[in-house]
Parts: C-alpha cells; sequence; structure tokens
C-alpha cells in the first residue's frame, strides 16, 4: 500500500503546482472510491475469533498448493470448504456439461459489471466521436478503409496481444479491486462508439453502404472477430473482476486467501478450456478474414 500511496501524493504535488484543480477533484473522488474499498474489505476480512485461533499458526506452502488443485481438479460455488470436494479427477465432459454452466451462474454479478463496463464504454466512446473530434482522434478514423495484409501472421500477432491484454488485466485485478478488467471492455467498446458516432457525424447512414456508413464499418471491422472476441473479452474481464472481488468481500466460510485462490483457479481452468480456444478462433478471423472483407466493402 506504501508505494501506491507515495506515487499519488507525488501526482497530487505535481497537479497542485500545474493547477489542475479539475483532475485533482477527479484523483479525490476515486480515493474516496478506494478507500469504501478497504474499509469494505477490512470489515469483511475481520474475524476475531479466527484471527485468534491462527495466531501461532505458519504458512504451509504445501497446503496452500494442494487446496488450490482441489479448487482446479473440480467446481463448486465459492464458500464451500475444500474438504467438502468430492476429491475427483478432472475431467472434460464433466466441465462442459455441468461445471461451466454452473460457474456462469456462479459469476453472474461480475458478468453484469463486465457488461455494464462495455455500456459505459460504448457510450462514453459515442459521446467522444460526437464532440471532440480533433487531432489524434482525427487521424485515427482516417485509417478506417485501410486494411492490413491478411496472413498467419497478423492473426497470431492480434492473438499473442489480446492474450498479453486480458491476462495482464486479471492479474493487475488482484491490487486494484477488479479495475484494470473493468477498463478492458469499455475501452474495447468505446473504441467502437467513437467510430460509428464519428462515421453518423461526418454524415454517414445506418441504412446504406459506403465509406461513411457505420454500418459497413461494423460489417469489415468488427463483426467477424468480433462476435467471438467481445463476449470473450467481457467473460475474460468478468474472471479478472472475480480476482479483485475476492479482497473485498469472502463468502462465508472462505478466508481472503481461500477465495483468491479459489478465483484465480477458476480463470486459469475457463482461460485453458474455454477464452484460449475461442482467443485463436478470433483471432485466426481477424487476420486472415477480417482484412479480405475490409478490401472488398472499400475497395481496397
Amino acid at each position: 500500500m506504501l508505494l501506491p500511496t507515495a506515487a499519488v501524493v507525488q501526482l497530487e504535488a505535481l497537479l497542485m503546482i500545474g493547477h489542475r484543480w479539475d483532475v485533482l477533484r477527479i484523483v479525490a473522488l476515486l480515493l474516496c472510491v478506494m478507500a469504501i474499498a478497504l474499509v469494505r474489505t477490512g470489515m469483511g476480512a475481520f474475524n476475531r475469533e479466527e484471527i485468534l485461533s491462527r495466531e501461532h499458526d505458519e504458512l504451509n506452502l504445501r497446503q496452500v498448493w494442494a487446496t488450490f488443485k482441489t479448487f482446479l481438479r473440480e467446481f463448486h460455488p465459492a464458500g464451500v470448504p475444500p474438504d467438502r470436494y468430492s476429491g475427483a479427477d478432472f475431467s472434460f465432459g464433466r466441465f462442459y456439461r455441468r461445471e461451466l454452466p454452473a460457474l456462469l451462474r456462479e459469476y453472474r454479478l461480475p458478468l453484469g459489471v463486465a457488461l455494464f463496463a462495455a455500456l459505459v464504454g460504448l457510450l462514453s466512446g459515442g459521446y467522444i466521436g460526437q464532440h471532440y473530434r480533433v487531432g489524434l482522434l482525427d487521424r485515427y478514423l482516417g485509417q478506417v478503409g485501410s486494411a492490413p495484409t491478411a496472413g498467419l501472421g497478423l492473426a497470431l500477432s492480434i492473438f499473442a496481444n489480446n492474450l498479453r491484454v486480458a491476462l495482464f488485466s486479471s492479474v493487475f485485478s488482484l491490487f486494484a479491486f477488479g479495475a484494470f478488467a473493468f477498463l478492458v471492455p469499455a475501452v474495447a467498446f468505446a473504441q467502437i462508439g467513437f467510430v460509428t458516432s464519428s462515421l453518423v457525424a461526418r454524415g454517414g447512414s445506418w441504412f446504406g453502404l459506403g465509406a461513411d456508413s457505420p454500418l459497413q464499418f461494423l460489417l469489415g471491422y468488427v463483426l467477424p472477430h468480433g462476435i467471438i472476441e467481445l463476449p470473450t473479452a467481457i467473460l475474460s474481464a468478468a474472471l479478472g473482476i472475480r480476482i479483485g472481488a475476492g479482497l473485498m468481500s469472502p463468502p462465508k466460510g472462505f478466508s481472503v486467501g481461500q477465495n483468491i485462490l479459489w478465483a484465480v483457479g477458476e480463470v486459469l481452468k475457463v482461460w485453458a478450456r474455454v477464452l484460449l480456444p475461442l482467443g485463436l478462433v478470433a483471432g485466426r478471423s481477424e487476420g486472415l478474414i477480417s482484412p479480405l472483407l475490409i478490401g472488398s466493402l472499400y475497395g481496397g
């Protein structure tokens, strides 16, 4: 906590020197939100009897690893103690038939938060596209219509970039209460909202095709791979948000450590068995199919 706090204090000093009181108000609001989250974390994790009972315990890495492997092998809702797991070996059939639907039900709230982030990004990007199309944003908009060269190298590059963003956002969400995972769908949908609203402001129509048509932009740049990539990004964000929430409010029967281990275990399982294959399909589509469709639509 000391290093991030020291960095924020130095940032505030620079903002004061620059008389950026508008930005300082935003920083103060974010600090209030963080303070509330930390208070909530302390209240949720504090249990006097449990603390006293574990006062002389030592960190047992072997027990931590055993608990983590238990969470990896099979799925139970958060809060079910590890000693109540059946100890069954992992089964692909059981995972896709029973455990994945149950996990998605368990993640209803994080999925709702990720969808809310996507909506916020879409509306924010649309607002920016309507009112602030200047400088760098105009140059970004000017790239619409130019198609990259299709190829396997492009597909692998896109897949690696998406994988890096999703994994780093999940890891950093552990230290920022899910904020980084929240930003991934927000930024992705903000780009879509910005371009489509800018094209409409430039005279493009939703009911026809053409260089300024937002419909044509969606058909060429978003739909071929986005039909897989965007839901994948939302699910990945939900997993990261749940990791961040693991620090704030462990369910009854779980310690904070067990809650984090459970959330990380679910991330690894879903990534290896769902998101990674879908990411490969989306990257292949974006690298091999989208450039050809863009060239066909825009005459490139």
